[in-house]
């Protein structure tokens, strides 16, 4: 594991800006095509500047339960969230609609797999293996963290 270098976070940064821009707001692509391939070409940057994220120590049950429950309680912040904005924004509903018919670009069983074993494992490759990686050796534990996240 090497330090992420400056100059290619920010490059990484603005490519996932451009990406995120046309994947979410110009809908130039399949939506699970556009996140898989984005996802996968940023965390091989990533790996690249950087080195693997992980260590064997990280691949635990422990681990892996602090995951499936950290999902789960994600899945009903969203969901709380939703229908909060629904109720106190009435012009909001046509725009999460459309974020949630996302779901409906593919097979439901694809789309679990492709979220499962391609998106999200790149998603945390570069976001927090690099991205967080990088803010707290810059920022310092805490303000990295706030800063990664809020990125």
């Amino acid at each position: 594991m090497r330090t992420p270098r400056t100059p290619v976070v920010i490059a990484t940064l603005v490519l996932a800006a451009i990406f995120w821009t046309l994947i979410f707001a110009c809908d130039v692509v399949n939506f699970w095509l556009g996140m898989s391939l984005a996802a996968g070409l940023l965390s091989v940057i990533s790996i690249c500047d950087a080195g693997s994220p992980f260590s064997k120590k990280d691949f635990s049950f422990k681990n892996f339960l602090i995951g499936v429950a950290s999902a789960a309680l994600l899945y009903g912040i969203f969901a709380i969230l939703n229908a909060l904005a629904r109720w106190m924004f009435s012009f909001a509903a046509p725009e999460l609609t459309h974020i949630y018919n996302i779901q409906f670009q593919g097979n439901l069983w694809v789309i679990a797999c492709v979220l499962l074993f391609v998106t999200s494992p790149f998603e945390e490759i570069f976001w927090r293996g690099y991205i967080q990686r990088w803010a707290q050796g810059r920022l310092g534990v805490w303000i990295g963290l706030v800063c990664a996240a809020a990125v």
